[in-house]
């Protein structure tokens, strides 16, 4: 329960936290960085507690296909917001338990009513609170739905990949393989970074508390 409070309320905020990054830090330099921060923090924190950051070569696949998923779903949406208002952003990302549901059928996996109607009810609910108003592109709602898909591709995956048994050692080497390969293309725009004070604190934030603590809490799960 202490985990999924974290991705309730710390990946609700997160959405904030981007909108304020984005302002001044170019996307992918800003999401890039913040992965490779944050899996550098996690690996750290594995060796702390004894464990190791060993794995198969089958895993560490796994990892990088993950990473470049859910990570990369992220750096899709650092774009989006910065042409999409947050609370109709974050109600489109409430979008990845429906296409979970669609890809799960797909699979021609039996779910139980209870949980199509939890999900249903669920997303019902984000519409609610998120209230989203309008002055979104078409090309920036797109950027969203492509990130949910993503998001939703990777969740499904890592439940059926093999993975590394530490969840921890996983959500590490998911995040460094992730931003190593948006790296390279967010290093082209440095010479163009002139990142305000705002800026700076909201992406300490996602490294710390929206990776550290959410992304973990949701792999996790």
């Amino acid at each position: 329960w202490t985990a999924l409070w974290a991705v309730y309320i710390i990946w609700g905020s997160t959405y904030l936290a981007i909108a304020i990054a984005v302002e001044t830090i170019p996307p992918l330099l800003a999401v890039s960085t913040r992965f490779i921060a944050a899996g550098a923090i996690m690996a750290v924190f594995v060796v702390h507690r004894g464990g190791t950051m060993r794995i198969s070569r089958q895993a560490f696949g796994s990892c990088v296909l993950i990473g470049c998923l859910l990570p990369g779903a992220n750096a899709v949406l650092f774009y989006a917001e910065r042409n999409v208002p947050t609370g109709l952003a974050s109600l489109i990302i409430a979008s990845v338990p429906l296409w979970v549901v669609v890809q799960r059928l797909a699979l021609r996996e039996r779910l139980s009513v209870p949980v199509m109607a939890g999900v249903g009810i669920g997303f019902a609910g984000v519409a609610i609170l998120a209230q989203p108003s309008g002055g979104a592109t078409t090309a920036g709602i797109l950027l969203c739905v492509l990130s949910a898909v993503m998001w939703s591709l990777g969740s499904v995956a890592s439940a059926r990949l093999p993975m590394p048994a530490d969840s921890f050692a996983a959500t590490s080497w998911e995040m460094v393989a992730g931003g190593v390969v948006m790296l390279p293309f967010g290093l082209t725009s440095v010479g163009s970074v002139s990142p305000s004070s705002s800026s700076i604190l909201a992406w300490v934030y996602l490294v710390t508390i929206g990776s550290v603590v959410g992304y973990t809490a949701y792999t996790w799960l």
